[in-house]
């Protein structure tokens, strides 16, 4: 949480410009490495699993590197059986992301992972099985559902549907 005093900062565009980078980059990074350890593989093998070859994994581990493309969060996400959410957004909901950085926020289940939960009774369709944020699915008829109902029609132009 930030506090009024450390909030000021990022009235300085260069201050919020590199907090800014410097936390994304640094979140991907944080964020490949925890998948690829939860399921216990090497920067090889994982590298495999991908499509790519392994310096393209070290180089997305590495908090300083910037230059990573949508295309291979994509990759990584399919081969994992993950989803993949990339949009703007404000800097009060930045800051909630942030600071979601335990092990366990990094760590998407898989689809699979997900409907054993959901068949376990554990979380109900719609909700996810990591409670820091808040989770939408889409209805079989194109409507958007989130925790606390039906939320937009799908109709194929808004920005939250095309982070779904």
């Amino acid at each position: 949480m930030l506090d009024h005093k450390r909030l000021k900062r990022f009235l300085s565009k260069d201050y919020r410009d590199e907090y800014l980078q410097g936390t994304v980059k640094a979140g991907i990074a944080y964020q490949i490495h925890a998948i690829r350890t939860k399921f216990g593989m090497s920067q090889a093998a994982f590298a495999a699993k991908v499509g790519k070859p392994q310096s393209v994994i070290s180089r997305l581990e590495n908090e300083e590197y910037g230059k990573v493309t949508v295309q291979t969060l994509l990759d990584v996400a399919c081969a994992n059986d993950i989803a993949l959410i990339v949009r703007f957004t404000d800097y009060p909901r930045f800051f909630s992301f942030a600071n979601a950085m335990s092990e366990r926020d990094l760590q998407p289940d898989t689809v699979t992972e997900t409907f054993k939960h959901i068949e376990a009774g554990r979380i109900q369709v719609g909700q996810s099985s990591a409670p820091t944020h808040n989770r939408f699915y889409v209805e079989p008829r194109g409507e958007i559902i989130g925790q606390g109902g039906r939320l937009a029609p799908q109709t194929g132009n808004s920005a939250l549907e095309s982070t779904i």
